[in-house]
């Protein structure tokens, strides 16, 4: 950014803007919006892992018995 800012500033003698600042600036933005946008997916799947693996639990506790006795044979 600090290079395309001082390429920019040469450029002014001729532009009006600061056009290679402001693309790469926007580009920033974006990479930084996709990474949060996928770390954000990242811990919902991870929260909906953790659900399946409680209720997994949940229902060999309540099935022990049963569980059990078929494995036993």
């Amino acid at each position: 950014m600090i290079c395309l800012t001082a390429i920019d500033v040469i450029a002014s003698n001729f532009l009006d803007y600061p056009y290679l600042t402001a693309v790469i600036g926007a580009f920033n933005i974006y990479i930084e919006l996709r990474s949060i946008w996928e770390n954000t997916h990242s811990v919902e799947e991870t929260k909906k892992q953790q659900q399946q693996a409680a209720q997994l639990i949940d229902f060999i506790e309540k099935n022990r018995k049963e569980l059990k006795f078929i494995l036993d044979k």
